[in-house]
């Protein structure tokens, strides 16, 4: 994709979280973490897909075992207040696919205040 896109304060991002990240009902810090494509090394940061091209269900249903899965939200603007960079970075089996970057342990915990549950584990 040629240019940069930015994604609206106001537009929600999805984010698959993994039961291994639960504990006593909450979801624990450590879930959100950056990753890198092996196979593309401009591919990373916290992999979520912007809601203009995905829904909460899609994003879950791209996981491995759907139901091993939550889908949490985030809003874009709120994200940027914690000085994080949020980049679109589309592939071409996902449309929807949002690199979120610049998380450490300090950001870690005010995710924790920030997210939206969309979809809750199990269901």
């Amino acid at each position: 994709m040629n240019g940069i896109i930015e994604i609206p304060d106001k537009d929600k991002l999805y984010y698959r979280v993994h039961a291994i990240y639960f504990r006593d009902g909450g979801i624990m810090p450590g879930a959100f973490r950056e990753r890198v494509d092996e196979d593309d090394a401009n591919d990373y940061g916290m992999s979520t897909d912007w809601a203009e091209y995905s829904t909460a269900e899609e994003t879950r249903n791209r996981a491995q075992n759907p139901r091993q899965n939550a889908v949490v939200s985030f809003i874009t603007g709120e994200l940027k207040t914690l000085k994080l960079l949020v980049v679109y970075y589309p592939k071409e089996d996902n449309p929807a696919h949002t690199n979120v970057r610049g998380i450490n342990t300090i950001i870690r915990r005010e995710l924790i205040k920030k997210f939206r549950m969309e979809i809750e584990l199990g269901n």
